[in-house]
């Protein structure tokens, strides 16, 4: 067994592009020792084990095994990290990674700039060293740590990029209260997304059964009529795969759930009418019989459509009941506000505007932004910082959760980038999930900042080309 348990993480290393950095980390001018595995590449990002660096900053660390999950306590301050898990928790906020946290000979690592973002520290890197320069002594207040990550390839030529992690301020609000805006963060991105694959779907349909229409009146060949069937069924799969790649909550299972069974009826139906016209598999049937089948399947895609809006409505209603508490949403009860009031939170959504406005500017301009996805990585950690370090206006929580939840759909959109979106036709099951994800991105920046958020025109922003529909929670339920 554990000469299978080695040679399965021998052969994950590889995979990753994984390979020893020989990395010096200091922690306020002391060598911080690791007794089981030194800082490592992986993927360009460097990763560190947490257990030194927080043990040397005065963290208690546990571990549950079944969940593969290290917690660090100090005090008030609570970090959760799960093996092969895209996010770490701190205090009860997700926070994405560039890079999946890893356990390698027993020690769970994460990259530097997470470390540095988890314990509020600054980073530095010497690269005539190869020294990870970590500071905690930080003034309360500071906000701008300059922190460096370094993109070493595998070649002996070293590359570093920094970029800004500043302090994380800490939400004053109850946990429970906390995780009720995540959850309604999270189910308003889904509904949205699911929304735009249904309309995106809806088009992929009149078009092919345009082409199915034109293939029979033209009499095309059976092998250009089947042709034209599969590439139709192939699309409708792509929605199915986008679908299951939105990151769900309990709450928001059911919706994709049911949006899936809906496509799978469609691919049914249009299986149904590829083997009436290109088979011989319903010579025998009746034209009642031929009927019959039609209307059950008629009616499979009016059950779906039920459960579909059933489970919109039961969103839709958790997800305004949360909207509906004053104490954190602006908008719940604008009357109410004072003077002071309006102009901070007008304050907070200029200043949080203007620099989301102005990273998802450089996506669009980038040249890569069609081939790495890396722009968009970029961007999400920047914005999440930003959203991080500056002070929210306690009526401004649900607002500052939504943008959260956007720059995580920032990131999936790079992903998606990066699996092909735009090869091919453009109308890949990457190209359908990075519309899906970019456009919902959209939506949530424009219900949290309104004016001063400027989505970015051009091919990188498909939202008026792509996809009609209007971005309000209230107009979903059709």
């Amino acid at each position: 067994m554990e000469r299978f348990i080695s040679l399965f993480l021998a052969v994950t290393l590889m995979s990753a592009n994984v390979f020893a950095a020989e990395i010096t980390v200091t922690l306020d001018g002391a060598e911080v020792e690791f007794s089981a595995q030194e800082p490592v590449i992986v993927e360009g990002r460097t990763l560190i084990p947490l257990r030194g660096v927080f043990e040397q900053l005065g963290y208690e660390i546990s571990w549950e095994a079944a969940a593969k999950t290290a917690t660090f306590t100090n005090g008030d301050n609570t970090i959760a990290v799960t093996a092969e898990s895209g996010v770490f928790v701190m205090n009860g906020e997700e926070i994405s990674l560039d890079v999946p946290a890893s356990i390698i000979n027993g020690s769970m690592m994460l990259p530097l700039r997470a470390v540095g973002e988890a314990a509020g520290l600054e980073v530095e890197w010497d690269s005539s060293t190869k020294t990870v320069v970590l500071k905690s002594g930080a003034s309360e207040g500071d906000t701008a740590a300059a922190e460096t990550e370094t993109e070493t390839e595998e070649t002996t030529e070293a590359e570093t990029e920094t970029t800004t992690a500043a302090a994380v301020i800490k939400d004053n609000i109850p946990s429970a209260d906390l995780e009720a805006l995540q959850a309604c963060a999270n189910s308003t991105s889904t509904i949205y997304s699911i929304f735009i694959l249904n309309s995106l779907l809806q088009e992929t349909l009149e078009y092919a059964y345009y082409k199915i229409d034109g293939a029979l009146e033209y009499s095309y060949s059976a092998s250009e009529l089947q042709e034209v069937f599969e590439d139709s069924v192939t699309e409708c799969r792509g929605y199915k795969t986008a679908a299951n790649s939105l990151k769900t909550l309990t709450a928001d299972k059911a919706l994709v759930k049911n949006f899936v069974a809906y496509v799978d009826v469609e691919i049914e139906i249009l299986q149904f009418y590829y083997d009436y016209f290109c088979t011989d598999t319903f010579d025998s049937y009746t034209y009642y019989g031929v009927m019959t089948k039609v209307d059950d399947m008629e009616r499979k895609l009016d059950d779906c459509k039920d459960d579909i809006n059933s489970s919109l409505n039961t969103l839709v209603s958790a997800a305004n009941k949360t909207a509906d508490m004053e104490a954190y949403n602006r908008g719940a009860d604008g009357s109410s506000l004072t003077a002071a009031q309006k102009a901070e939170i007008e304050n907070y959504h200029k200043e949080i505007g203007e620099f989301v406005s102005a990273e998802l500017s450089k996506v669009a301009d980038t040249s890569d932004l069609y081939v790495s996805g890396s722009a968009f990585v970029t961007a999400a950690a920047n914005i999440r910082n930003k959203i991080n370090s500056t002070e929210t206006p306690e009526k401004c929580m649900l607002d500052k959760q939504c943008m959260l939840r956007a720059c995580d759909l920032i990131t999936q959109a790079g992903t998606a980038v990066k699996n092909g979106a735009y090869t091919k036709d453009g109308k890949n099951q990457y190209y359908i999930e990075y519309l899906a994800v970019i456009v919902s991105c959209d939506f949530l920046f424009i219900d949290s900042l309104g004016e001063y958020f400027a989505p970015t025109e051009g091919d990188f922003n498909e939202t008026q080309d792509e996809v009609d529909i209007d971005p309000s929670i209230d107009s979903i339920i059709v």
